[in-house]
C-alpha cells in the first residue's frame, strides 16, 4: 500500500497525538503487566486520613491497604490527652467491638471519590485481643466487602 505524503503525515501526526492520550488512559489505574500496584496508607502516616487519598492520587497509585493507625486515632476512640495506657486500651477495645461500622463506609467513600480502591485493612492482632475484637475485624461489612476483602495480621 502506497501512501501519499499527506496521508503519511496524517498517520504519523495522529499516532503522536494518540500515544500520550493512551498513556494517560492506562495510568488511571496503577496496573503494570496485570499486577495491581499500591501501598499501605502507613506510608502517609505523617498526615491525617482525609489527606491520604489525594496523596495516593498525586503519586499515581490507585490501590491501598488501609492502616489501622489511620482509623483507630485517639479522637475516634474517645481518648483525651493524658489518657493512661490501660484506659486507652479499654477505649480501643470498646471501639473495636462496638464502634460504628459507618466509619469504614465513610473512609471507603473518601478513597473511592479519589479513584483509589481499598483492597484490605491492616489489623495488628496481639495476644491481649479479646475474642470479640478478633471476631469484629473478621465480620464482613456489607457496604465495603467487595472493596476490602480481608484483613492482614
Amino acid at each position: 500500500m502506497l501512501l501519499t505524503r499527506r496521508e503519511w503525515t496524517y498517520a504519523v501526526a495522529g499516532s503522536l497525538v494518540a500515544m500520550p492520550l493512551a498513556r494517560l488512559a492506562a495510568q488511571s489505574k496503577s496496573v503494570v503487566a496485570g499486577v495491581r500496584i499500591g501501598a499501605q496508607t502507613y506510608v502517609f502516616r505523617d498526615r491525617p486520613l482525609d489527606q491520604v487519598p489525594a496523596a495516593f492520587t498525586s503519586i499515581g497509585l490507585s490501590f491501598a491497604e488501609l492502616w489501622s493507625g489511620h482509623v483507630e486515632t485517639a479522637a475516634a476512640i474517645g481518648a483525651e490527652s493524658g489518657t493512661s495506657r490501660e484506659a486507652r486500651r479499654e477505649l480501643l477495645r470498646t471501639w473495636r467491638t462496638k464502634g460504628p461500622l459507618s466509619a469504614f463506609e465513610a473512609i471507603r467513600a473518601q478513597f473511592a471519590d479519589a479513584d483509589v480502591t481499598l483492597t484490605s485493612y491492616d489489623v495488628p492482632y496481639r495476644d491481649d485481643w479479646s475474642d470479640d475484637e478478633v471476631k469484629r475485624t473478621l465480620t464482613p461489612l456489607p457496604s465495603i466487602r467487595r472493596a476490602m476483602r480481608g484483613t492482614c495480621g
